[in-house]
């Protein structure tokens, strides 16, 4: 049980290592003690996907990486005044694990777009996902922005109107 503690990503497509959750959590079936946080706004389950990851893709999409949570899926690239942290809260059966990423610029520079703000929360309890967008800002080029979830083999995934390579979210 934990505040939220800076997670060591200081680079533009960057994955951590494993960071435990403090606790199971199921997704697409299989059960899960750790996950993978990468600087492009992914989460991954079971083996680190390594760095990369830049450019959004179809959620489902076969033969590439996945396993993964979508919170706000584009080039991102973390800066001086960006923070990426994570960490697990509450008692022992009602534990969420928040990724929280704030104030993450675009590769393409600020100037374009602005500066994205949001968190990833899963919950112990019910296996829910949260993607809660503070600040996920409306693109103005051929950048494209994916949220939502994908399962192994990248056979199955759920995301939400509008939020499949698009440039308006």
């Amino acid at each position: 049980n934990s505040e939220l503690s800076d997670l060591p990503i200081s680079g533009e497509d960057e994955t951590s290592d494993a960071i435990p959750l403090g606790f199971e959590f199921r997704f697409f079936g299989a059960t899960y003690d750790e996950v993978y946080v990468n600087a492009n706004g992914l989460l991954f389950f079971g083996e680190s996907p390594g760095n990369g990851h830049n450019r959004a893709q179809l959620i489902p999409t076969a033969g590439s990486i996945d396993n993964f949570i979508a919170g706000y899926w584009t080039d991102l690239n973390p800066g001086d005044e960006s923070t990426l942290r994570s960490g697990t809260q509450g008692e022992a059966g009602e534990q969420t694990f928040t990724v929280q990423f704030s104030q993450q610029e675009h590769y393409h520079g600020v100037g374009d777009y602005g500066k994205v703000s949001f968190s990833v929360v899963l919950h112990e309890a019910t296996g829910a996902i949260d993607v809660l967008c503070e600040r996920c800002v409306v693109h103005e080029d051929d950048d494209k922005v994916s949220q939502g979830i994908e399962g192994p083999g990248g056979l199955a995934g759920v995301v939400g109107a509008d939020r499949n390579m698009t440039s308006l979210v």
